[in-house]
């Protein structure tokens, strides 16, 4: 059919052929967007995955518990049963010192401070004694917080010790309620220490424990080793 000479259908534009975009080229089009969105996905999961592990392992080196700013005489805590005859030795020179208990009768309280030196608060799940120490804890340790804000003092240790929240830059005192053996021999060469304690803390979901000394100089306790019963020859014993 035929106007003017013009046959119908001859001149129309194709379809795709007007400027709009080709059926030909969607396909296309969607492949390039969900490569370039799986790219960006992956992209994304290595940088988490790296500021993860970096934040891991700062974490994990985090360990900041270090004997804390006070001591006591005698390792006594202030209001609580002390050991007698508890003295300093191994102080020649202020380099450092140890701290000798003879034998003892009864249950005694040790003193102990322990600071968070770090940025970010930590728990302190416990504290224990070294396995095999002459020292036995005859109940649960106790602890206290200093008496007011900004101070120092040695508060009252009126709190079971287990998970302590122990701030940055704060520290808290330990009561360890401890008996030994009341006897040893006179004479003798044999000796032994309780280099340290440790304290079992958590730091996000890492558990650490602190080995820490019993003063500001490296300080242990030293002992005689326990031997014998009252009135047998050689043998001293606590009164």
């Amino acid at each position: 059919m035929t106007v003017d000479g013009l046959k119908i259908g001859e001149g129309l534009p194709a379809s795709g052929d007007d400027g709009g975009p080709s059926v030909s080229r969607l396909p296309r089009f969607r492949h390039w967007r969900w490569r370039w969105l799986a790219w960006f996905a992956l992209a994304l999961a290595v940088i988490i995955a790296v500021s993860g592990a970096i934040l891991l392992t700062r974490a994990n080196a985090y360990r900041p518990l270090t004997y804390g700013l006070d001591g006591s005489g005698g390792l006594r805590y202030p209001g609580l049963p002390a050991g007698h005859g508890i003295r300093d030795v191994n102080n020649l020179g202020g380099f450092r010192q140890d701290h000798y208990i003879p034998p003892q009768r009864g249950t005694f309280y040790l003193f102990a401070s322990v600071m968070n030196t770090g940025s970010r608060a930590v728990i302190i799940e416990s504290v224990t004694l070294p396995r095999f120490s002459h020292l036995v804890l005859s109940s649960p340790i106790r602890y206290g917080r200093p008496s007011g804000p900004n101070t120092s003092g040695i508060g009252p240790a009126n709190r079971i010790l287990h998970n302590a929240r122990l701030g940055a830059n704060k520290q808290i005192f330990i009561a360890f309620p401890v008996h030994s053996w009341p006897c040893a021999k006179t004479r003798s060469s044999a000796w032994s220490a309780v280099p340290r304690f440790y304290v079992h803390y958590r730091f996000m979901f890492f558990h650490r424990v602190a080995a820490l000394p019993w003063g500001f100089d490296d300080d242990e306790i030293i002992m005689r080793t326990p031997f014998g019963k009252p009135g047998q020859p050689g043998v001293f014993c606590a009164t």
